[in-house]
């Protein structure tokens, strides 16, 4: 009997995922202790089923491959031939053969992806293990990242099961661009805005951000739900110009179909047409919701927080005007009731979003052990706090920086084996990723324990390439100067490599960790270590806010760059070179007026009043403003694309009267602030 490969496809894919990381873990700790038979039983079954499962499926390739491969891991099971380095490396490149084919399989292909070249390498190594040098394809490792990320996001299976309990078309539009193309990104944004006039297009090959960027070459692949037939899809794609190749092919969702049949056969009806479930029908204690939903939730409960806040205002309004009657008596009740149940609803479904770090922590093993190979570097990769939870919004953007800060601290950081040595230090050095929950914030570190940063390095490459005056830069501390690493192309690398060095990476780093609402710093001792600390919030949503008054104008300032408060004392402002200052904790600050910065209308006819220090990713300033509003949970709504290019700014909320106040980003405020002469730099 022929087997419906479409039917078992969906199964197949996400039982060889899990193999594949199951496989992955055990290569990684088979490194650490050749001695481990746990481990060699586990790679050897991982591949035995792989083997057997591509099989039963018609896919020739991946079953031949891992075939070989099963083979080579019985020797060494064996004890046929040893286990080295060399054999662990091939064991690691199989690995990414594997994963290529599952992804070309994914794809709607069949997973014929050439194997020639490592199968040679295989059956060499089964003869000669100790002549072999095999060297760690590190692009795929972080390729492998990157896509674990994406899996993160079941938005692709809700999307699919939904369309088709809806009885909707699925399709995957596959195109390739003409030869030559000069306009490929006006192209494929063309091919998408068309299928978007058809349908919801839910997943692109590669993702958006590629696209806008164009990396990519010529072929691209589109999945999209809708009512339309194949044929109309098909035409309305060929009718762009330059578009050479279509091809539309339905996407099938066995999952539904298998939730669908074991429905049908475990419902039965009694004679009085009632629905029984069968006794050993166990009920279900989990069950996935797609993040869309989720994000959708998240609105709702933002504006039930926003008419909780503008209810209790009502409230205290009537009460004032109304007060000792029963009717105000029941509502001051009611309002508190309902603040209660919101705050309840609001938790939950922030903890429905949130996940442990581990879903990127646990990719970066590998790319370690690949890096220190290629680097010839001895690496101890220690990581901890994995269970820590982070909204997923986040999780799913910071997967990119961490690559790039682990591949600074291993290239810049980590000095190779012989100069460790020299300098007195263990051969073997060490590199740290951790995160921890600290007052409603996630802090990730990275450090390593290896040559640290050289101020005077620094200062004469910002010499070189005159970013600051010469006088500011000799004033400029250790810490300001490390912050110069963080400006757009500067780099202290002598060279460029293959890993690292290109003058970009750090800005990048902190300009998508800023866009998060997060910050990010770095400390380093010259000599001894680099750590690099990005800090989030756990999510995106909802803040706690300082709401303070500039005139008649509301803004509100994140709670968590709130340093202190306090009343504005004359006396304690000075002027020192046109600069107002205070003192602050032993350390002299900039005191900025905000009705300046705004420009207020009719500034000059009102004082401020208090004084609020704030922290940046620069320094730390105090801001006067003229009255404090008071501490209050604030729903960020987005700006809109022009009011969005105003720096100061990441979003607004609505008061309880129903006044919009702008939330005040402070990192892009100091930087128009410095544009704008406000303060002066160092």
């Amino acid at each position: 009997m022929d087997i419906d490969i479409n039917e078992y496809r969906s199964i197949f894919l996400e039982e060889t995922k899990e193999l594949i990381d199951q496989f992955e873990k055990s290569l990684l700790e088979l490194e650490k202790d050749p001695n481990n038979t746990n481990a060699i039983q586990s790679l050897f079954r991982a591949a035995h089923t792989i083997k057997g499962s591509s099989a039963s499926l018609g896919f020739d390739s991946l079953s031949k491959f891992t075939h070989s491969l099963e083979n080579l891991m019985d020797m060494v099971r064996n004890s046929k031939i040893p286990l080295n380095q060399n054999i662990i490396d091939i064991l690691f490149k199989g690995l990414d053969y594997i994963q290529e084919a599952i992804d070309d399989i994914e794809s709607g292909h069949n997973g014929d992806i050439d194997s020639s070249e490592l199968l040679q390498l295989i059956e060499k190594a089964k003869t000669s293990p100790s002549e072999l040098s095999v060297l760690p394809d590190v692009s795929k490792i972080e390729k492998n990242v990157s896509r674990s990320l994406e899996e993160l996001n079941d938005i692709e299976t809700g999307v699919i099961n939904e369309a088709f309990i809806k009885g909707l078309n699925v399709f995957v539009v596959k195109f390739s661009l003409a030869q030559g193309c000069q306009m490929k990104y006006p192209r494929a944004y063309m091919v998408l805005k068309s299928l978007e006039q058809l349908g919801e297009v839910f997943k692109t090959v590669p993702e958006v951000t590629d696209i806008e960027q164009e990396k990519f070459g010529l072929d691209l692949v589109y999945y999209i739900v809708t009512k339309s037939s194949e044929e109309e899809v098909k035409n309305v794609v060929q009718s762009i110009a330059e578009i050479e190749m279509v091809e539309v092919i339905p996407y099938e969702s066995t999952r539904t179909e298998q939730i669908q049949k074991v429905s049908q056969e475990s419902i039965e009806k009694d004679d009085k047409s009632e629905i029984k479930v069968k006794a050993d029908f166990k009920k279900s204690q989990t069950i996935r919701i797609s993040v869309e939903r989720l994000d959708n939730l998240m609105n709702l409960v933002g504006e039930l927080v926003i008419d909780r806040t503008r209810l209790i205002k009502i409230s205290e309004d009537v009460e004032e005007a109304l007060s000792g009657s029963d009717s105000v008596t029941s509502l001051a009740e009611v309002t508190t009731h309902m603040g209660r149940t919101i705050n309840l609803l609001q938790d939950e479904i922030l903890r429905t979003r949130m996940l442990p770090v581990s879903h990127i922590f646990e990719r970066f093993p590998r790319l370690v052990r690949d890096l220190s190979h290629q680097l010839n570097k001895q690496i101890d990769f220690i990581v901890s706090g994995e269970e820590t939870e982070l909204d997923k919004s986040i999780i799913d953007e910071i997967g990119e920086p961490l690559v790039h800060l682990i591949r600074n601290s291993l290239d810049h950081g980590i000095e190779p084996p012989e100069e460790r040595k020299s300098k007195g230090k263990p051969e073997k050095g060490k590199l740290m990723l951790s995160a921890k929950q600290e007052e409603g914030y996630v802090v990730i570190q990275i450090e390593d324990d290896g040559r640290g940063l050289d101020p005077d390095k620094i200062r004469e490459k910002a010499r070189k390439k005159d970013i600051v005056s010469p006088n500011i830069l000799e004033q400029m501390d250790d810490q300001a100067l490390f912050e110069l690493l963080f400006l757009p192309g500067f780099s202290t690398a002598d060279k460029v490599s293959e890993v690292s060095g290109r003058g970009v990476g750090l800005d990048v780093v902190k300009s998508v960790v800023e866009r998060l609402n997060g910050s990010v710093s770095l400390s380093s001792k010259l000599g001894e270590y680099t750590r690099f600390t990005l800090k989030f919030p756990l999510t995106l949503a909802i803040i706690q806010a300082l709401l303070v008054k500039v005139g008649k104008e509301v803004y509100a300032l994140p709670l968590n760059v709130v340093l202190e408060t306090r009343f504005l004392e004359e006396e304690e402002v000075k002027s020192i070179q046109s600069q107002q200052v205070t003192l602050f904790r032993g350390e002299v600050l900039p005191v900025l007026r905000l009705a300046d910065i705004f420009e207020t209308p009719g500034r000059e006819n009102f004082q401020d009043n208090f004084l609020v220090v704030v922290s940046t990713s620069d320094k730390n300033v105090v801001l006067s403003v003229s009255d404090l509003i008071g501490n209050s949970e604030v729903v960020i709504k987005p700006l809109g694309y022009i009011v969005n290019k105003v720096k100061g700014f990441f979003g607004a909320t609505i008061l309880g009267d129903g006044r919009v106040a702008l939330i005040v980003d402070t990192v892009s405020l100091m930087s128009a602030v410095k544009e704008k002469n406000f303060m002066k730099v160092g």
